[in-house]
């Protein structure tokens, strides 16, 4: 999903959102995915849908995407695009304070520990000068992190989740994966 760039205000809560939906690999020696935190994850390992996925959230400039990387058994594409499509827009309608402390904690530990290597460090200092032309504190980005609600959350899902217009590309044995009409038309929920 097409999204703002690194000076919206929409950038930390799509950070938060990318936090909420998780991800998984089997290679990380982690628990099982249907054990995690992230209803995204427990939804496609009850079901076997996926066999890993990975949210991202990526910022440009004046442009953004969002959206995640899934590996699934190719008779459960269709699946695993459910589950996905519908733990996203859940994020619109669905998202609770409890999830949004949750993710503030996750996110902040992950910003950490990204910050926890010399490269980490130059990258972290390097987009920070590319995008805002200053470095930006670790005190003032857990700031901005605190800042955001579950109502943030529900209107920047809102904005670029719900009901809106897709990129898709599959690689393999795509046969079961739906079509673009398919997907577009889980992407909001008919609500009255």
């Amino acid at each position: 999903f097409q999204t703002e760039g690194h000076g919206s205000k929409y950038a930390v809560p799509l950070m938060m959102m990318e936090t909420l939906l998780g991800d998984f690999d089997p290679s990380s020696g982690a628990i099982a995915m249907n054990n995690k935190t992230s209803k995204l994850s427990i939804d496609l390992g009850e079901q076997g849908a996926a066999t890993a996925f990975k949210t991202f959230n990526l910022t440009y400039k004046d442009t953004g995407l969002f959206g995640a990387y899934l590996t699934c058994a190719d008779n459960k594409a269709e699946d695993a695009m459910w589950y996905t499509l519908h733990n996203m827009v859940r994020l619109a309608h669905k998202t609770t304070d409890g999830e949004v402390e949750y993710a503030k904690i996750a996110l902040k530990a992950k910003l950490v520990a990204e910050l926890g290597t010399n490269s980490g460090v130059a990258g972290d200092l390097a987009g920070s000068l590319s995008n805002y032309g200053r470095a930006v504190s670790l005190a003032e980005t857990f700031a901005r992190v605190d800042a955001v609600t579950a109502a943030d959350i529900r209107e920047t899902a809102s904005k670029f989740i719900n009901d809106e217009d897709h990129a898709l590309a599959g690689i393999g044995q795509i046969f079961e994966l739906p079509d673009y009409n398919w997907i577009r038309r889980r992407s909001y929920w008919l609500r009255y």
